[in-house]
């Protein structure tokens, strides 16, 4: 494929966030908080972190913009 260790393309960020339903649902709807966790979801698309959640997350996330008003 061409890609090497070191390369930009397949280098993982060093810095590795958690993310729960909380943050994730700011990225939908506006409340406090909302524009940090606008700016994490900027950094992972920089690759200057990488995310890690739990599996039920989308089933968390789901459930409270459901609800939202």
């Amino acid at each position: 494929m061409g890609l090497d260790v070191g390369d930009k393309e397949v280098e993982r960020p060093e810095k590795i966030a958690v993310v729960d339903a909380s943050v994730a649902v700011r990225w939908f709807v506006e409340e406090e908080f909302t524009r940090q966790a606008l700016a994490m979801a900027d950094d992972y698309q920089a690759r200057k972190v990488d995310l890690r959640s739990t599996q039920l997350l989308p089933f968390e996330v789901l459930n409270a913009l459901r609800y939202n008003p």
